[in-house]
């Protein structure tokens, strides 16, 4: 109901997307900390800010802010930033950070959030520190917004996660007319997955049954240079019991990266001995966001190694820093 309109429908498709997580510090409310929303829309520029959150979001913001002339601090109660990505990367990307002057407070949390009448806000950490900022960001995550739509009244089942559960054709679970996607679905919460599976969906209302297959959907950090993965990581690889090996390779050593002045990075990927197939891909390098497609076609179309080690890249492009890793790869097996 829209007013006192009443709309029937034979078919629906639920995307009210996601809304930011507060986390329950006390007194952060009371400091007037911005979500990410808030930051990406602010005309205000703080002389300092604290980035409560070191993923991707928070990444982000704090090199925009800081290269705005911004003192930023992030503070993350994991031991590195980006904790979901490949170590090696991640370390990589901390690095970086620490080189443009943004601080970085890895493996601790905040206890308590004081403000004080001249706009400044007091973050206390767990073991006592005090750090001050004129404003916060937090950028502790987001959850899917399906809280008072009214979906009780349609039966529609919330999993733990608080996701609309879906099945493979990104139909609800228990409901014959309705359909979800983007971030209520909890599956790969970004917005091309968004776009795929509305396209799945699109189909399906068209009486044309297709099935979602989430192995090898990008992420991508946006950040400069650009941090962007794919698939599994070694350690995850590892955990699910699979036979799996990594090779790397170091950007700066590529034509492109010298021509361009590079800022240099990283590739490893990650292949699984018994299938013979690359499962997982990262990277930190310029516009990494964009080659990362190579594995996420390698991934997705199940090319064995014996193909990707006779690919052939353009010279000079950041596509060949695949080349030798290919060939590590195809040799060790």
């Amino acid at each position: 109901t829209v007013g006192e309109i009443d709309i029937e429908y034979n078919q629906l498709v639920i995307s009210t997307g996601s809304i930011p997580v507060i986390p329950p510090i006390p007194g952060l409310l009371a400091a007037n900390a911005w979500t990410t929303d808030k930051a990406l829309t602010s005309s205000e520029l703080p002389d300092s800010l604290i980035v409560i959150g070191g993923g991707p979001a928070g990444c982000e913001l704090a090199q925009v802010y800081s290269r705005f002339g911004t003192k930023v601090t992030i503070v993350e109660p994991e031991q590195r930033l980006l904790l979901k990505e490949e170590e090696g990367i991640s370390l990589a990307f901390g690095e970086m950070f620490k080189a443009e002057g943004i601080e970085l407070l890895c493996g601790t949390s905040i206890a308590s959030v004081e403000s004080s009448g001249n706009g400044e806000a007091t973050v206390v950490l767990v073991d006592g520190r005090k750090l001050k900022a004129n404003q916060l960001l937090v950028a502790t995550g987001r959850k899917p917004m399906v809280e008072g739509i009214g979906l009780e009244i349609l039966g529609i089942r919330i999993s733990e996660q608080g996701a609309i559960v879906t099945d493979e054709h990104c139909r609800v679970k228990g409901q014959d007319n309705i359909w979800a996607a983007g971030d209520v679905a909890g599956i790969a919460p970004l917005v091309h997955t968004a776009n795929y599976q509305a396209r799945i969906i699109a189909a399906g209302l068209l009486g044309e049954i297709r099935s979602a297959n989430y192995d090898a959907i990008p992420r991508s950090v946006y950040t400069y240079p650009a941090v962007a993965s794919v698939g599994l990581t070694y350690a995850d690889a590892i955990a699910a019991g699979i036979d799996a090996i990594t090779a790397k390779f170091e950007i700066e050593k590529t034509s492109r990266n010298t021509v361009d002045g590079g800022t240099g990075g990283l590739l490893l990927l990650t292949a699984d001995r018994k299938s013979r197939m690359i499962i997982g891909a990262a990277a930190i390098g310029p516009h990494s966001d964009e080659w990362i497609s190579e594995a996420v076609l390698a991934i997705r179309a199940q090319i064995p190694l014996e193909t990707l080690v006779d690919l052939v890249h353009a010279f000079p492009t950041y596509s060949e820093s695949y080349e030798e890793p290919y060939r590590k790869l195809h040799a060790e097996l």
